[in-house]
């Protein structure tokens, strides 16, 4: 038995053994020299209590088309799906409604009643991918950001999901 360090194979040469180390070490300095880049902005957020364990992730504000702000509200917009017509609520809502009665509880009714209508505009076309104001396809999604033990920052862009009740002129023609 020698003093000397074991080797990984033992048709190794010396020499193998210290590129095998050297590679090694070299990857654990570039984990570490991307941890020390988030490590101001993780320590950021674990000081405002946004963070509270390593695993935790947190939501950014939803991301909304550029022409999106671009767009005025409808004049007369029907309280239920948002588009402009003349009566309100439009007759293709009245009869989505009474289609499925059964589908939404009051409680959801009340909910949508009490949005404003940009919230309405919102939920609509985060749940049908259709501006109502426009009549545009659009998505709405939101950054996902999270924090894995090792002190890891990973951001994920996801689909934003809205709730809007399936008795609507929307929730009709998509079903129909």
């Amino acid at each position: 038995m020698t003093s000397d360090p074991a080797r990984r194979w033992p048709d190794d040469s010396p020499g193998e053994d210290a590129e095998t180390h050297r590679v090694r070490e070299l990857a654990r300095l570039e984990r570490w020299v991307a941890e020390q880049k988030v490590r101001p902005l993780a320590d950021a957020l674990e000081s405002h209590g946004l963070i509270r364990e390593p695993g935790e992730g947190w939501t950014g504000p939803p991301i909304t088309p550029d022409w999106w702000d671009d767009i005025p509200a409808p004049a007369d917009p029907c309280p239920w799906c948002q588009r402009d017509v003349p009566a309100s609520p439009c007759p293709e809502c009245r009869e989505a409604r009474a289609a499925d009665a059964d589908a939404d509880p009051p409680l959801a009714w009340a909910w949508w009643a009490s949005l404003s209508a940009e919230a309405r505009r919102f939920h609509i076309a985060a749940t049908y991918h259709i501006d109502p104001w426009s009549g545009r396809r659009c998505s709405i999604s939101m950054e996902w950001t999270d924090m894995d033990s090792e002190g890891q920052i990973r951001t994920t862009d996801l689909s934003y999901s809205g709730a809007a009740p399936a008795g609507i002129y929307w929730g009709a023609q998509r079903r129909g």
